[in-house]
């Protein structure tokens, strides 16, 4: 019943439920165009393999390159609510030109620059629900962010079949057109939505927009005053820590007191301490350069097992398109339940350590891709897929956020693309180590780079936890 009362809390919270709509019209929309465009790339459009390399690539680094400058925008602006509508407006132009035309040239404008722009959807939605729903303490709010990202999943369920479905009744043209409503669906829910105040949800602190000036996300950070002397320098409302965690802050949306802020925001620095020497010599924050590394890694083999595995699955233990569609439909239903279990429980997580644990089992995940001799061994090997995509994509997610608490936006951002650069890198990896070698080969790369991203994980673990001790024994002290 406790939990029950949780849900119907966060129903009852205004403007959250126009904006879980959304988001699941989101997923839907995006389970239906995602896995079908390099089909649409060969099939509609009659690229080369050349040609449609070229083209997933590009459209992959302006989506790099534009959410990270629309994740820096939103943080300076007193309202995000119209980078989510510029985002799906692009979104519904981006997918519905692509069912119109076969022109390469005028594709690539579409994919790079309206595709370019559609791809800051999910970054701001996230920050946007963050910052503008009135959640009445961190635990709610974490467990709104893990209900949302668990509509996308649930999404991706049954879209992927749907989407196969529509492809075979209507063609390109009519699935990409149902995307384009499906966007326009969810932008008319965010422009309706009912929310706090911007002046209420927008960050004590924001940082300048910056001018994009690089294809790769940025991470330089802006230069904030010390944590722990900000209270004895300042007279307005302290900015709202996460009591999950005692260490880290999250973004300034509701006041707390002085002392909590102390904590938190003196924790953080600690954490970053061991790197102050690199970041002040270089202007690389190395605790945001080390997680978005190890994250990007995962990302890297999440990404290539996605292309690698289908094949593999089909050309080399015989399997079938049945088997494939009911290896990912199982993978997806199991993130469910471990998403709402992880929002439910996410004040007493310690995130860090979650996240090292999820690279090991992506390690785990790997060995056993490679030792199986069946297709039907894969299916429930995607149980342990679903732990790690579940622990990266929901926790993540909030482990960036607290890592910036101040820049929610680019923080979302900085996640998400995590994903697309590592897709970047793993679809040129994949396709020369399988032309090179094999497809078996690319999960020997996938089980080493999850094996560096844990260690890398792990290091930060056991900063953070030096760190959360030496805060207790300071605040038992006093």
């Amino acid at each position: 019943m406790g939990q029950t009362h949780k849900f119907v809390k966060l129903l009852r919270l205004s403007g959250f439920t126009p904006m879980a709509i959304a988001m699941f019209v989101l997923g839907t929309a995006l389970s239906f165009t995602a896995p079908y465009v390099s089909l649409y790339g060969v099939n509609h459009a009659h690229m080369s393999p050349g040609k449609l390399g070229f083209f997933m690539t590009m459209m992959a680094i302006s989506g790099v390159v534009i959410s990270r400058y629309l994740g820096k925008r939103s943080d300076a602006a007193p309202n995000r609510r119209p980078y989510v509508l510029v985002a799906n407006l692009a979104a519904v132009i981006g997918y519905g030109g692509l069912g119109l035309t076969s022109n390469y040239w005028l594709i690539l404008v579409l994919g790079c620059v309206f595709l370019g722009i559609a791809a800051a959807i999910l970054p701001q939605m996230f920050a946007f629900s963050k910052t503008a729903l009135a959640f009445s303490d961190s635990e709610e709010e974490d467990l709104g962010q893990a209900g949302l990202r668990t509509l996308v999943s649930i999404a991706w369920v049954f879209g992927p079949s749907i989407g196969a479905i529509l492809l075979s009744l209507l063609d390109f043209d009519g699935l990409f057109g149902i995307a384009a409503g499906c966007f326009a669906l969810a932008g008319l829910l965010v422009f309706r939505a009912k929310t706090q105040p911007a002046s209420a949800s927008h960050p004590v602190h924001t940082p300048p927009a910056m001018p994009l000036d690089s294809g790769l996300p940025e991470l330089t950070l802006p230069e904030h005053p010390a944590a722990a002397d900000a209270p004895l320098r300042r007279n307005p409302p302290a900015v709202a820590s996460r009591a999950s965690t005692a260490t880290i802050a999250q973004s300034a949306s509701r006041p707390v007191a002085t002392s909590t802020k102390t904590s938190a925001h003196g924790t953080m620095a600690g954490v970053k301490a061991g790197g102050q020497s690199l970041m002040k010599r270089f202007g690389v924050d190395t605790t945001i350069l080390l997680a978005f590394t190890a994250f990007t890694f995962v990302g890297m083999s999440g990404a290539a097992v996605m292309i690698a595995l289908p094949i593999y699955m089909v050309n080399v233990l015989h399997g079938n398109s049945h088997q494939v569609a009911m290896m990912f439909g199982w993978g997806a239903l199991l993130e469910v339940p471990i998403m709402l279990g992880f929002g439910l429980s996410s004040k007493r997580l310690p995130k860090s350590k979650l996240i090292a644990a999820g690279a090991l089992i992506h390690v785990i995940y790997f060995i056993g891709i490679m030792l199986a001799d069946s297709a039907e061994h894969l299916i429930p090997l995607q149980a342990a897929n679903a732990v790690v995509v579940s622990v990266f994509s929901c926790l993540g997610m909030q482990y960036f956020q607290e890592l910036m608490p101040n820049e929610p936006g680019s923080a979302t951002t900085l996640f998400f693309n995590t994903n697309r650069v590592g897709a970047i890198v793993a679809g040129v990896l994949t396709g020369w180590i399988a032309g090179m070698f094999s497809y078996w080969h690319v999960f020997i790369m996938c089980a080493v780079l999850s094996s560096i991203a844990f260690v890398m994980l792990v290091y930060l673990a056991r900063q953070d936890a030096r760190v959360r001790g030496k805060a207790g024994a300071a605040k038992l002290a006093r």
